[in-house]
């Protein structure tokens, strides 16, 4: 964005002054490192980082530019009119604008990149710079003389009227500039941070262009024009281009409704997009992306033009031009001169005034300023003088000596001047015909509202109330806003003399009234606000960006991307059928219009191979098969009545029959139809007023269909008629729906979804719950079916259904959670079920199950039998023979399928022999093969890479014709040595060729006519086996492998060497090339094998890659090899020349310019005086033309060592392809040009394939690392919105490090659910291989099956003591500390190691095996911890209790006890309960101590007392003080011991805390 001030950014800037402009070599380099890293400011300093980006792309830059002629510099300023440039300021203050577009003024090649580096450095502008044809196609000639026209309503009816027709190449010229507007687009943008907006109609294509490049680009656009009406439209031969282009924005503006509207009802009628309005937005649904409308005009600058109001030159202007007309009531306008502004009606209405009105000649005067015409041509000189002679008409009629009635200004005239006509004038006439906005009427307003200079110059008061008068014209942009405008017809000349003559003699306090009205809502509604507007609603329009999955669809301008949820992805074959199998009751519901047959289709009768699809899906006793379709009973009884098993729910589940022959059952809520006689007369009358609508009448409904219909009337008579049945059925028991161009009425409870319930309930009475559900539908009324299903899942008290496959066709918003694209996809997949189903009875269908199925396909490349399908008259009938063949279990332990049995036809004819691989004594020699075994594919594979060496072999014999001689005397020989070597290695490979051939013979093929279903059936006869393969391919092989260059240069060139021998080398370039091409075929049908069996050719990418340049290498070997051969021959052939002609001083023969006869005398003779070799020497000055083989010549590649020229030879042939041939500078000679030309068309060719591979090839070896990247991005943006703190996102970034480095961004349950269940669960089981060894097996199937993957990092609590357990985590690497305090006790901490085989949250297993376990979880017993990277699998809370209710297995005492001994949880209770044990062991040793020391004690002190007692007589008497002592001691001890005594009892009654023991479970219902 611009830094400084206006008036410093406003300073004019010479080229001279910009430092430092000579380091930089380009801009294009330039620019691609700004594109990367921070931009300094005018200042050189740094941007600070948060900056926003807004980069606006228009027609033009906000700058002026000249021409210093002293010093021929170019210098530039921002224009300050320029609306791109003042709508920055709605910008939020951190923002940094950069603008695209084309200079207005022209600028010279040479200086170009001087200019462009200014602008990127000065003005953050890149320039977009167009040669003189460009700009006249784009710019003058598709844009201003075709659609401009056209966007005004002026249809090109003539070549003299309505501008030019339509031109392919001005539309191409304005495609390739658009193109380079991107291109310049492209060199500053910041994917993820900047966003982009596109203004006006010169750039229509450009979405689309920059939305292939960026899909998430942050990209609006906004029509300052009109946009005409469909009918207009529509006649552009280019329309849904432009439409589909503008649809790739995120948000399209334009000035007022109804160029809206106009937008949406073309790509209503073009396209069969609806709009709808959301809370006040309205939206377009485009491929699951909502395309924003946005209706707001555009504003003016308030502040700029406020402050040309109080520039003191505006003010003089003022007073002069109110001086100039004093006394005259001045009107003003204001117009470019173009035939749409209406200068030329607004002059007659001028005239019409003053003869309706003579009393105002002298007294009114129209000053009418003309802008210059922004393009010159025909109709701009036409209007010129148009309205120059209507205004000297009316000048001379009504004027005078000192007063004109019109005043006619064909200059141009600056901003300051325009204000000073605007703030004179009583009133403002924009009588234009058509226009975008034209804010020439909210520049006279304010510049009426006056400011304190210009007030102080006309001498008006602070307090004089402002007043003024617009005549605006019904058709400009501006006229809905400005309601207190006097509006006009423009064409009406009497109508706008009639509202002149109002606005003249006007009350001044209406005139203020509306005065006020106006500039209220202009200084509110200013460009700050406009542009502020668009860019809040181009955020909140691509807030979404990121929460969807993007496809792009569609070439060139038909380019668009579909949106689709992150959750919401295709369903693959692999993915259902790996279900499907596992499953053993299955429910399989198929919509039919739309889903089994394209909408489009005029005949509504299904296929024959949809029959057999559904025969073949319907034959399997697991599946129940529904057809659930809208349509009436009858017609789906008689299209599916060969299908027997076939269930059909009619009329959205009215009716229903489970098979052909059962009886059709009617829903619950079936009411009577009396409804019907009110309903149908209501649609009969909307009906007869809807041209293209009917009725369609079903037993249960009656549907009104207005698809043929015009869509806008239509859809209004559908609303109307909605509102009125639902009026006139209120008391009855239907509902009146409203869907896809129909409006239906119906029963009520009557849906697919209520349809789908009682058919999965029925089921389940039945004994047949399903554990597998595949639902596919594509309108709304499917999508009941998908939200019961969700219903039913969701749903605790119903049993869960383990596969559910709900899918919807097409891209778009559904409650399904997968897709696919069309009615053939639907097919596809339908008969991928088809086949999982059939086994080895039923044959796959050649046209579709190809790549889906794990046994390789191969097909005949000859003539086809003919075949007989199923669903005709005679149908094949495979039946499996009674005693099935042996099978060789060697080679079919690859395939893991049987094939065998015989094939009956009618019961009569044999279909071949069947037998396939017998497995018998018969030598391997006489072994027929499998063409889809290991050893086959093994060997296609060599002999594709024999291929290609043979390939690399054959242009070698080029090279063996070379110049030999010595100094000036030259001769042809042929390299000997070269010649043995290259003999060698083709023989060799001429080998692998006749092998090739051999094993043919030897391989089975697929019967033709068994192409139905499965693999298909292998025929293994060796006599038609041969007889098939001489028919096909046979003769291409064998002319492929005939040793023909060896014969040619060992045997027939040497037999017809003679005196007259002929150097051209023709006869070995044709035999070389007479094979070479069916050696290259081979290479195709070769790879299409390897690929129908393997999927690929090469298993890595980078070998891809490696492979597709191989290729591109080869072919550079053969066009350098065949330079070189050509360049021998040019050369041989200016010797020949030479020679005919040379006579003197001996006869030049041809003989002498064969190297045998160099030593011969008259040969050494002729050589000494020869000039034919130094005629030849292209170093010297002759007149043979060698064209492009020239440096074959002179750098000496003809004559050089094998090495030398072949590497040379080599590089000029890579080069050439590189370059499609353009540095090739050829002569006249056609040979010559021909080769050129196939180099062009070669070179590509083969960079568009080959390279282009590669290129995809190594792209997506970074796939995952950009969207791990792009994701690492999201959760740094994310953590900074949120203000995590420094230490929370540390740990963040940690885990997100170590999940890439543990997965590379690989998601392993999306490839554990692809796979089948049992290997699903041996995988799992292996990955918890210390797991394993200590659980037995039915524990781990129970279990495996739902584990799913989990990462830790350092530091990371997986749980917390107290907390709810939710998983169970079984460790798979790392190590974790478990932790327990017992519940808080003071003075308990006990602390595990976990390490690998380990598991934690085995409170789950307690809480789920209770048979009275709570919904609330259980809380941990122990806080754990990882003390380095941990993964693990985890077992969620849902999927154990699903596993406890469903396996009894779990509640073995035996699996509890061995879950138990590993459990550090229960070894921990059991190490506290044994301490506990041995404390209280201990106490009660003590006690039984203490109780016998007491005892003795006691004893003894007894028996003291009692001789005490006998001398107690004596004692009382001798110390009576001692008695009374002994007293006190006794009350003492016996109240301690009291206390002591009710102290214990208490300690008795309170139970100290112990570590919980975990609930046992319910072992009743044990199985052991």
């Amino acid at each position: 964005m611009i830094t400084q001030s206006c008036k410093d950014s406003l300073g004019m800037i010479s080229v001279n002054d910009f430092r430092g402009l000579e380091r930089i070599p380009s801009v294009m380099n330039e620019l691609g490192v700004f594109s990367g890293s921070e931009v300094g400011d005018e200042h050189g300093q740094g941007p600070v980082a948060s900056k926003q980006r807004r980069i606006i792309v228009a027609n033009q830059l906000p700058i002026r530019g000249y021409r210093n002629e002293e010093t021929k510099d170019w210098c530039f300023e921002f224009d300050k009119d320029s609306l791109v440039l003042q709508l920055k300021d709605g910008f939020p203050g951190n923002t940094e604008v950069w603008y695209v577009g084309m200079l207005k003024v022209d600028v010279e090649k040479e200086d170009q990149e001087e200019v462009a580096q200014l602008m990127f450095h000065k003005f953050r502008c890149v320039p977009v710079f167009l040669t003189v044809d460009q700009k006249n196609k784009y710019y003058h000639g598709f844009c201003k003389h075709y659609l401009w026209p056209l966007f005004h309503y002026m249809l090109p009816l003539s070549p003299s009227h309505g501008g030019v027709r339509f031109d392919k190449s001005l539309w191409e010229g304005y495609i390739v500039a658009n193109q380079l507007f991107v291109n310049k687009v492209v060199e500053i943008y910041k994917p993820d941070e900047d966003s982009v907006w596109v203004h006006d109609y010169h750039l229509m294509v450009l979405p689309s262009i920059l939305r292939r490049r960026y899909t998430r680009v942050q990209l609006g656009f906004f029509l300052h024009g009109p946009f005409p009406s469909s009918e207009i439209f529509r006649t552009i031969p280019v329309r849904e281009q432009i439409l589909r282009s503008l649809l790739n924005c995120d948000l399209i503006g334009f000035q007022t409704f109804d160029y809206a509207r106009h937008f949406m009802s073309c790509c209503s009628r073009l396209l069969g997009i609806d709009y709808q309005c959301k809370r006040g937005y309205i939206g377009l649904d485009y491929f699951g992306k909502t395309i924003n409308i946005k209706i707001l005009p555009v504003g003016i600058h308030m502040g700029q033009l406020e402050s040309d109001l109080n520039m003191e030159q505006t003010a003089t202007l003022a007073k002069q031009l109110k001086e100039k007309f004093k006394g005259k009531v001045v009107m003003v306008g204001v117009d470019d001169l173009d035939m749409f502004k209406g200068i030329s009606l607004k002059f007659s209405a001028m005239g019409r005034l003053l003869e309706m009105h003579p009393e105002l000649i002298g007294g009114v005067v129209l000053v009418q300023i003309a802008n210059p015409a922004r393009s010159q041509g025909k109709d701009v000189q036409e209007v010129r003088f148009e309205t120059s002679v209507i205004a000297q008409q009316i000048n001379r009629k009504y004027g005078n000596e000192g007063y004109e009635p019109i005043v006619f200004i064909n200059d141009p005239l600056s901003a300051l001047e325009k204000a000073a006509y605007y703030a004179i004038s009583e009133c403002c006439v924009v009588n234009a015909v058509r226009d975008g906005m034209n804010l020439v009427s909210y520049k006279y307003t304010v510049c009426r509202q006056g400011s304190p200079v210009l007030d102080k110059a006309l001498g008006i008061n602070e307090s004089d109330q402002r007043k003024s008068f617009l005549i605006l014209s019904e058709f400009i942009g501006c006229s809905p806003s400005l309601s207190g405008a006097y509006r006009v017809n423009p064409w009406d000349v009497n109508a706008v003399a009639d509202a002149m003559y109002v606005g003249i003699h006007m009350k001044d306090e209406e005139k203020h009234l509306r005065h006020e009205k106006h500039y209220n809502y202009i200084s509110s509604h200013d460009v700050a606000f406009w542009a502020r507007s668009f860019d809040q609603d181009l955020e909140r329009a691509c807030k979404e960006h990121y929460l969807k999955r993007y496809y792009n669809v569609g070439f060139g301008l038909n380019f668009r991307v579909a949106a689709v949820g992150k959750n919401f992805r295709m369903l693959t074959v692999e993915t259902i059928v790996a279900a499907y199998n596992s499953t053993n009751s299955r429910l399989i519901l198929l919509d039919y219009d739309g889903t089994m047959l394209p909408k489009s289709a005029v005949d509504k009768t299904p296929r024959n191979e949809v029959i057999s699809i559904l025969n073949c899906l319907c034959s399997d006793p697991k599946n129940t098969v529904f057809i659930v379709s809208g349509r009436g009973r009858d017609p789906l009884s008689k299209w599916f009545s060969p299908c027997e098993k076939l269930g059909i729910s009619a009329e959205h589940g009215y009716f229903t029959r489970w098979t052909r022959d059962s009886r059709w059952e009617t829903c619950s809520v079936a009411v009577g139809c009396d409804w019907k006689k009110t309903v149908e007369p209501v649609m009969e009358v909307y009906t007869a007023t809807t041209d293209g609508s009917f009725i369609e009448h079903k037993e249960s409904a009656i549907v009104w269909h207005y698809q043929d219909a015009d869509p806008d009337f239509g859809s209004c008579q559908a609303k109307e008629l909605l509102d009125h049945l639902e009026s006139v059925l209120t008391n009855e028991p239907v509902v009146v729906k409203r869907g896809r161009q129909i409006v239906e009425v119906k029963p009520q409870g009557v849906s697919k979804g209520i349809a789908v319930e009682d058919l999965i309930s029925t089921m389940r009475r039945n004994g047949k719950s399903p554990d597998f559900l595949f639902c596919i539908g594509d309108d709304r009324s499917d999508e009941d079916m998908f939200e019961s299903i969700a219903r039913l899942l969701d749903s605790p008290s119903l049993p869960p259904i383990a596969e559910v496959f709900a899918c919807t066709v097409g891209h778009k918003p559904s409650k399904a959670k997968y897709y696919l694209d069309d009615t053939p996809a639907v097919i596809e997949l339908l008969q991928g079920l088809a086949t999982a189903s059939a086994g080895p009875k039923f044959i796959r269908s050649s046209s579709f199950l190809d790549k889906y199925t794990s046994v390789p396909r191969f097909y005949s490349d000859g003539k086809h039998d003919k075949e007989i399908l199923w669903g005709k008259k005679d149908p094949i009938r495979l039946e499996k023979s009674s005693s099935v063949d042996k099978v060789s279990s060697s080679l079919l332990k690859a395939d893991n399928m049987i094939v065998g049995g015989r094939n009956k036809l009618n019961g009569n004819s044999k279909i071949g022999r069947s037998e396939v691989f017998p497995e018998d004594l018969a030598p391997w020699r006489q072994r027929i093969l499998d063409p889809g075994s290991d050893i086959v594919l093994r060997w296609n594979k060599i002999f594709l890479f024999s291929c290609l060496m043979a390939l690399f072999v054959d242009p070698l014999y080029f090279y063996l014709p070379t110049v030999g001689g010595e100094g000036e005397s030259s001769c042809v020989n042929t390299d000997f040595k070269l010649r043995i070597v290259v003999t060698f290695f083709r023989t060799i490979a001429d080998l692998f060729y006749w092998l090739h051939m051999l094993i043919k013979f030897r391989t089975a093929y697929v019967a033709p006519s068994s192409r139905v279903f499965g693999r298909g059936e292998l025929v293994m006869d060796p006599k038609k086996i041969a007889r098939r393969y001489i028919r096909s391919d046979f003769f291409i092989d064998l002319i492929a492998t005939l040793p023909l260059p060896q014969i040619v240069i060992w045997f027939i060139i040497p037999a017809t060497r003679s005196s007259r021998t002929d150097h051209k080398n023709n006869a070995l370039a044709l035999i070389v090339l007479l094979q070479y091409v069916p050696r290259l075929y081979l290479i195709f049908p070769l790879s299409s094998e390897i690929i129908k069996a393997t999927g690929v050719v090469t298993r890595t990418a980078w070998a891809g890659a490696a492979y597709n340049l191989l290729l591109y290498m080869l072919a550079s070997h053969v066009l350098g090899a065949s330079w070189y051969l050509l360049s021998i021959d040019r050369y041989t052939s200016c010797w020949k020349s030479q020679c005919r002609k040379e006579n003197s001083p001996a006869k030049c023969l041809l003989t002498y310019l064969d190297c045998d006869t160099f030593n011969d005398g008259e040969r050494k003779a002729w050589a000494s005086g020869t000039t034919v070799f130094k005629n030849c020497d292209p170093d010297n000055d002759i007149t043979f033309k060698y064209g492009i083989f020239e440096n074959a010549v002179k750098k000496s590649a003809v004559s050089s060592k094998f090495i030398e020229k072949y590497l040379y030879c080599l590089w000029w042939g890579l080069q050439q392809l590189s370059s499609y041939g353009q540095n090739l500078s050829t002569s006249t000679f056609i040979g010559e040009t021909s080769f050129a030309v196939l180099i062009s068309i070669l070179g590509l060719v083969l960079f568009a394939h080959l390279i282009g591979n590669m290129q995809t090839y190594l792209q997506s070896l970074t796939v995952r690392l950009e969207e791990w990247r792009l994701k690492r991005r999201d959760t740094e943006e994310w953590m900074k919105h949120r203000q995590l703190p420094e230490d929370l996102r540390k740990r963040v970034r940690r885990f997100v490090q170590y999940k890439w480095l543990a997965t590379r961004g690989v998601s392993e349950e999306s490839i554990l659910r692809g796979l089948p269940a049992d290997l699903r669960r041996d995988i799992q089981c292996h990955l918890c291989l210390d797991l394993v060894r200590r659980m037995d097996d039915q524990l781990l199937d129970a279990i495996c099956e739902r584990l799913v993957s989990s990462l830790s990092t350092e530091g990371t609590y997986i749980v917390r003591e107290g907390d709810p357990v939710t998983e169970m985590l079984f460790i798979i690497r790392g190590r974790l500390e478990s932790s327990t305090t017992n519940g808080g006790r003071t003075g308990f901490f006990n602390s595990i190691m976990l390490k690998p085989g380990d598991f934690c949250g085995e409170e789950l297993l307690s809480w789920a095996l209770h048979p009275k376990s709570s919904l609330n979880l259980p809380s941990s017993t122990r806080t754990v911890k990882a003390l380095n990277e941990v993964e693990a699998f985890a077992l969620r809370a849902e999927d154990l209790k699903f596993v406890a209710n469903q396996f009894r297995r779990l509640h073995s005492k035996k699996l509890q006890h061995t879950f138990r001994y590993h459990s550090h949880h229960w070894r921990t209770w059991a190490a506290c309960f044994i301490q506990a044990a041995w404390r209280r062991h201990k106490k009660r040793m003590v006690e039984n101590n203490l109780t016998m020391s007491e005892s003795f004690a006691l004893n003894e002190r007894e028996a003291t007392e009692t001789e005490q007692e006998d001398e107690a007589p004596f004692s009382d008497h001798s110390n009576p003080s001692q008695a009374r002592l002994n007293l006190g001691v006794t009350i003492l001890a016996s109240r301690f011991a009291a206390n002591t005594r009710r102290g214990a009892q208490k300690m008795k009654d309170v139970e100290m805390s112990k570590l919980p023991k975990p609930e046992e479970p319910d072992f009743t219902s044990d199985v052991d």
